[in-house]
């Protein structure tokens, strides 16, 4: 299981000065696509396609920790289960997305643009315990509290169709 926390950003450029500055590692740079569905409850079911790979992800906040529990599964043919998905579920919607990711002290890190929805920064542990440490970590960032966001991706899209 990931332990993510996630904050809305205007842009990337002072938070990757201030990674760099840290000694944070970039991993990789790329592209996604993903297809999310409703699940029941609050929480997203997404397929998500990039490079050469793909996977399930399955999300649902922690209200008692303030972050977003995930599960995470590698997917061998993505086309073929959003079919499946989609006799199964009501799609929300197919997004595109540009990612950056980083490495710190076994924390990762990454620097999104999601299309319909804006830049975000998503920060990742393996375990509970790495909770205190991703909240240090955004408060060295300078992310206020008022930029955190407790909504899945599922749910913010939601919300943006429905202002439409």
């Amino acid at each position: 299981m990931v332990i993510e926390v996630k904050a809305r950003l205007r842009g990337f450029a002072e938070v990757e000065q201030k990674l760099r500055k840290m000694g944070a590692l970039k991993e990789s740079e790329g592209k996604e696509e993903g297809a999310y569905f409703e699940s029941e409850g609050r929480g997203a079911l997404c397929i998500i396609s990039g490079g050469n790979a793909a996977r399930l992800s399955l999300s649902s906040f922690n209200e008692e920790g303030g972050y977003s529990d995930i599960l995470v599964s590698p997917v061998a043919d993505a086309p073929k289960l959003r079919r499946i998905f989609s006799k199964l579920f009501r799609a929300i919607a197919n997004v595109k997305s540009e990612k950056k990711a980083y490495r710190f002290e076994g924390i990762e890190i990454w620097l999104s643009h999601i299309d319909l929805l804006g830049n975000f920064i998503m920060v990742r542990g393996e375990k509970k315990e790495d909770a205190q440490r991703i909240f240090d970590l955004l408060d060295k960032l300078g992310l206020e509290p008022e930029q955190l966001v407790e909504d899945d991706f599922g749910e913010l899209l939601t919300k943006s169709r429905s202002r439409m």
